[in-house]
């Protein structure tokens, strides 16, 4: 928003999914949509907020999904990597994450 020159209040992280960006001038309304749009769309989804200037983002449940698997899996490499680095040749488990 900065390098696009949109003002705005606040920009805040309500929880884990939800970010909420405060009182952007009414000039700039369309300039925000747009961004959020053409930049986030696919992550987030961009709802205002009721009578006021302001918007919530909501990340969408397959980046949700998403984030989650890559955490998953990253942190099934980082255990294998240590286990690995004791110099253990023997594969001691399997671990397949459940899918939600």
């Amino acid at each position: 928003m900065r390098t696009k020159n949109i003002h705005y209040d606040e920009v805040r992280r309500v929880d884990d999914t939800h970010i909420v960006v405060r009182n952007i001038p009414s000039d700039q309304l369309s300039d925000f949509r747009d961004l959020v749009s053409s930049q986030l769309q696919n992550v987030w989804t961009c709802l205002p907020r009721r009578r006021t200037s302001s918007y919530t983002l909501t990340m969408r449940a397959s980046a949700v999904a998403a984030t989650k698997e890559t955490t998953m899996q990253q942190s099934l490499e980082t255990i294998e990597r240590r286990i690995n680095a004791l110099g253990l040749t023997e594969q001691l488990f399997s671990v397949t994450p459940k899918r939600q």
